[in-house]
């Protein structure tokens, strides 16, 4: 079963110190494969870590399916999405089964419940 999820940005800004990035970005996209392509340096993953929530954007918002990506939970947001760095290392050596299976984990129970 494919979930299918909106996400929207809206007047999205970014900059660091006083050199600007980004000026009011507006993006519509829907759920599946999601590619963003530019040259070296071009802002591609500053772009992704500020519409994941892994960066505070200096101005604007970003919306899951119409909510506030501020007003969910780190543990709900990772069953909507994933971010995976080109450059990852694991200080420890996981097997790809190893890797795929920790996408499982927002979907663990809580041993306190």
């Amino acid at each position: 079963m494919m979930n299918n999820h909106r996400v929207a940005v809206r007047n999205l800004s970014f900059g660091y110190e006083k050199r600007m990035l980004f000026k009011d970005i507006n993006l519509d996209m829907d759920s599946g494969f999601i590619s963003i392509i530019g040259p070296n340096g071009s802002g591609k993953t500053t772009l992704i870590k500020l519409i994941s929530g892994l960066l505070p954007m200096n101005t604007g918002t970003v919306e899951i399916n119409g909510k506030d990506i501020n007003e969910i939970m780190p543990n709900q947001r990772a069953r909507l999405f994933t971010v995976i760095s080109q450059k990852q290392s694991f200080p420890f050596p996981f097997t790809c089964m190893e890797m795929v299976s920790l996408g499982r984990y927002p979907y663990q129970r809580d041993l306190n419940s």
